[in-house]
């Protein structure tokens, strides 16, 4: 199977059918309780024994008892236990050791079969044990839905990288030929902002909280760019300038978050004005020397994960 190509072969072919083996038995024979069983471990035991086992999620039955709260299991564990807040300083992979990880996650079991009793207790106090077989339903929904995928057509998919990237150069030629810098960069914030108070000394109808950052720095977000727009008496080739800028973000925005990232797995997808990284995951990622990969399994298709957990409405929610 396509998700089986990744394994890294730690154990050898007649180990590996053993241990499968046994727990194939023991999940088509055994009701699965975890926290996020019915979701992530559900998969897992799909995709790699091919067993669908029944399952009480510890996450469901919190959601019931504390639909407002964190569900995560170390906000669960705090809850419900005297445990020592064993998630606060590391997570499984920052494990210094096969040692450290094996003690992490028998606390983590330990931990939510502790939970799992007090949360029963709770759900029936409250009158809502009638309600765990639809929210149990509903997740299962969710997880066939991500095993199915939404297929890709990558030849539309290519089309509209082709188009978009044709844009985004228009704009930044466009924007060289206006500004009169020859190699100007309109991706980067800082020559940005000097091009438009530093030389241009355009002042945009803000407050100082919108303008600038904390830290003092002129923000050029679009925000600024749309106040700037909107000056009276704007020179012609500013206010061409303006748009311009906009639409070079728009258009890479697009690529980026949208369609680079339905490239598949395996072709690299770090292009496009994307917002939604955080700068820590850009460093690390530089640091370390990674790319950003698309998204597209092997057979075509995408895989949201979706949640039936994670709104506090009750509606499902996807990423």
């Amino acid at each position: 199977e396509p998700w089986k190509d990744s394994y890294p072969g730690f154990y050898g072919s007649e180990d590996l059918a053993e241990i499968e083996a046994i727990l194939r038995d023991y999940f088509e024979n055994n009701r699965v309780s975890g926290h996020n069983a019915g979701h992530f471990d559900r998969l897992v035991m799909m995709r790699w024994l091919g067993v669908d086992p029944e399952t009480l999620d510890t996450i469901l039955l919190h959601r019931l008892v504390d639909s407002e709260l964190p569900h995560n299991l170390g906000h669960v564990g705090s809850f419900y236990s005297d445990t020592h807040p064993w998630k606060l300083d590391h997570t499984a992979l920052t494990a210094r050791s096969d040692r450290d990880l094996h003690a992490y996650c028998a606390v983590d079991v330990a931990e939510t079969h502790h939970c799992l009793l007090e949360l029963i207790v709770e759900v029936e106090k409250h009158e809502l044990t009638e309600l765990i077989p639809g929210d149990h339903a509903i997740q299962r929904v969710c997880g066939d839905m991500e095993l199915a995928g939404l297929p890709v057509d990558h030849a539309a998919r290519r089309e509209k990288e082709k188009e978009l990237i044709g844009k985004v150069i228009d704009m930044r030629e466009e924007l060289r030929d206006i500004t009169g810098i020859p190699d100007y960069n309109p991706g980067s914030t800082q020559k940005v902002g000097r091009l438009l108070f530093d030389e241009w000394k355009l002042v945009p109808d803000l407050s100082d909280q919108i303008r600038f950052t904390l830290a003092g720095t002129p923000r050029t977000n679009d925000v600024v760019l749309r106040a700037l727009y909107m000056i009276p008496g704007l020179d012609p080739r500013h206010r061409r300038g303006i748009h311009c800028h906009r639409m070079y973000r728009r258009y890479q925005k697009e690529l980026g978050t949208y369609v680079v990232k339905m490239r598949y797995r395996h072709q690299r997808a770090d292009i496009g004005w994307d917002e939604d990284e955080p700068k820590y995951v850009r460093e690390e990622r530089k640091e370390r020397g990674y790319h950003k990969r698309g998204m597209c399994w092997p057979d075509g298709r995408i895989r949201p994960g979706y949640n039936a957990h994670a709104a506090l409405s009750g509606r499902t929610s996807s990423s």
